[in-house]
């Protein structure tokens, strides 16, 4: 079985735990109405490939914490029009701290 994590298709053995929203999860590269990740001036995108713990209530996707946004003017800010959104969904957000050690 297939599934698609962070745009890419992956085998479900991959994973821990099963996830049912698994495959409703897609990187924020893709531009959709409610994605506005990136549209803020100075919004940067970073990455490791450091393993970051994932031990959490929600099991959040190793690739999901190994990718950041940084607002370099000093503000980061996210804005979710809740119009068409569906009354039993949920939305997850996760923050992470990515340092770069020299």
């Amino acid at each position: 079985m297939k599934k698609k994590s962070m745009g890419q298709a992956v085998k479900f053995d991959h994973y821990a735990l099963p996830d049912p929203y698994d495959s409703i999860w897609d990187s924020d590269l893709i531009r959709r109405q409610n994605y506005l990740a990136g549209v803020a001036p100075g919004t940067e995108r970073i990455n490791t490939t450091t393993n970051i713990e994932i031990e959490r209530r929600e099991y959040p996707r190793m690739k999901v914490m190994q990718t950041a946004l940084v607002g370099s003017q000093g503000v980061l800010s996210y804005k979710l029009n809740l119009e068409d959104f569906p009354a039993n969904a949920r939305a997850y957000a996760y923050l992470a701290v990515i340092e770069i050690f020299a």
